[in-house]
């Protein structure tokens, strides 16, 4: 008799809104309880699920957090658009700080 599993689901957060880079996508995996009983009690993601991709590994802490972010939003911030990179002379920039917030 196998452990049960539980469905863990987190919607992306998307800054985007209106670009529609994912239409806020619901992305779910599935774990055993004990493993899932192991991460609520305190055990780091990487440590109870260290051969679960990083995307899924995500998921988890997303749900858990309250946050998340799809591997499509990621990517776009990760291109060079207006959300995506930026200068890292712009890092000690109170203005570069101000128009984030």
């Amino acid at each position: 008799m196998g452990d049960r599993e539980v469905k863990i689901t987190a919607k992306c957060q998307s800054p985007f809104g209106s670009l529609g880079k994912c239409d806020e996508k619901e992305e779910s995996v599935l774990v055993t309880m004990a493993d899932y009983d192991k991460y609520l009690a305190g055990g780091l993601v990487q440590d109870v699920w260290p051969m679960m991709p990083a995307q899924d590994r995500e998921i988890i802490i997303g749900s858990r957090a309250g946050y998340y972010l799809c591997s499509d939003c990621w990517h776009y911030l990760s291109e060079d658009t207006q959300y995506g990179r930026y200068d890292p002379k712009d890092i000690t920039n109170v203005e570069y700080w101000e128009k984030r917030i």
